[in-house]
């Protein structure tokens, strides 16, 4: 990933760096995203903190963030600690979902739902499981999708088992809100005058919580399972009473 030179980037350099145009570049140091670059003469210098903060609003804002929460969040990054605040938030975000993304052909979907593909897309997309392409789909979860299709397969319409997805997706949210409410609880403890040191402690906490939470989760899961089972077994084979005669 190219980086600003040690002398510093012109403001179109620094634009090409990070992707966007120097109008974008312009406007996010006008609403304060941005420090004021270094004049040299009559031309401002950006550094590599600059280039770290644009790249983290562009992250920001391809997650679906509003403008005002950017702002919120780039004004929490210390002066000279965006790239180290952008490494950090990265590894809180990478290595839950190993999956890959794979793209098929809409035709090859609709050999596996039918004619109401394109509502089923409709849905999935809206519940960020899928990305309508030009050609084709891009689907994030491939064995989401694996578990829609066998489902189906069966004679579930793919409603109910988005249905399904729905109410699973907000269930783990909650587990997921539990080990964060443990962490920022029991474990992190920033120090206000140290920042940068803030953000690589609670990265190191949450790579260390991240094998636990998976085994917890998937623990209780199985003795949940377990007790549903065992409840469905002993209503099912349960006497029936026969009616008075």
């Amino acid at each position: 990933m190219a980086e600003v030179p040690e002398d510093g980037a012109t403001l179109d350099e620094l634009a090409r760096l990070s992707g966007m145009t120097a109008r974008n570049v312009r406007a996010h140091q006008e609403r304060g995203l941005l420090p004021p670059p270094q004049v040299r003469g009559r031309v401002g210098y950006y550094g590599q903190d600059h280039l770290d903060r644009l790249r983290m609003i562009a992250e920001l804002q391809a997650e679906g963030l509003s403008l005002a929460a950017v702002q919120r969040t780039m004004q929490d990054v210390p002066p000279g600690r965006a790239g180290q605040a952008l490494a950090v938030r990265r590894s809180l975000l990478d290595g839950w979902d190993d999956e890959q993304p794979e793209v098929y052909a809409v035709e090859e979907l609709r050999g596996w739902f039918g004619d109401d593909v394109d509502k089923i897309l409709e849905r999935a997309g809206a519940m960020g499981l899928v990305v309508r392409l030009e050609e084709g789909v891009e689907v994030l979860a491939p064995s989401l999708l694996g578990a829609l299709r066998d489902v189906a397969a069966l004679g579930v319409p793919a409603a109910v088992v988005l249905d399904v997805q729905e109410r699973l997706a907000k269930a783990t949210d909650q587990i997921a809100a539990v080990f964060a409410g443990f962490v920022l609880t029991h474990l992190y403890k920033p120090d206000g005058d140290a920042p940068a040191h803030d953000l690589v402690e609670l990265g190191a906490l949450v790579d260390a919580m991240r094998p636990l939470a998976v085994r917890a989760t998937v623990t209780n899961l199985g003795r949940s399972l377990s007790k549903q089972v065992e409840r469905t077994l002993a209503e099912t084979t349960k006497p029936r009473r026969r009616g008075r005669r």
